[in-house]
């Protein structure tokens, strides 16, 4: 789906979208004011403060299940785009890569590095962090330079967080 524009980022618009990537929708959001994992239930967005979260404050939101990933992105000109990757749209294109998330504690929903930093997590952590870590997994779309022929990463989706 080619990127669309939006004037700006809301939980309506998000809670609007959590049907199109299934299962229990989670949430990314990076940014100044707030940056973590949030998850969606009873048709509200949780994200670990009792503030409300200024979306259009954010840089980047990722809202990601089993069947795809909406991904908005802060433009700098007082808009959003967003685009939308249904799960198998790559196919054979993509590469499935896992990146480890930071932290030796958790503590509730709360995820804490030994330096004090700490990011929302609300989700199930089955073993200690120091025993096993959590991981991000995502899916990397390849794509041909076509002059050069060389291959690159054109685009990224989020599909779950592992402890296993």
């Amino acid at each position: 789906m080619d990127p669309i524009t939006l004037a700006t980022l809301s939980n309506a618009w998000l809670l609007e979208r959590a049907n199109h990537v299934g299962g229990s929708p989670a949430l990314l959001g990076q940014g100044y004011q707030w940056t973590g994992f949030a998850y969606i239930r009873n048709g509200e967005i949780d994200t670990g403060t009792s503030a409300s979260i200024d979306w259009n404050s954010l840089w980047d939101v990722r809202l990601f299940g089993p069947r795809g990933e909406w991904h908005c992105w802060n433009s700098g000109d007082g808009k959003w785009r967003a685009r939308f990757v249904a799960q198998n749209e790559w196919g054979n294109n993509a590469l499935e890569r896992c990146y480890v998330l930071r932290g030796q504690d958790h503590n509730g929903d709360w995820i804490q590095e030994t330096s004090g930093a700490s990011l929302f997590f609300p989700f199930p952590v089955e073993r200690p962090l120091r025993d096993r870590p959590l991981r991000l997994r995502a899916n990397l779309e390849i794509a041909l330079d076509p002059l050069s022929g060389l291959a690159f990463f054109r685009d990224a989706m989020l599909i779950e967080v592992v402890q296993d």
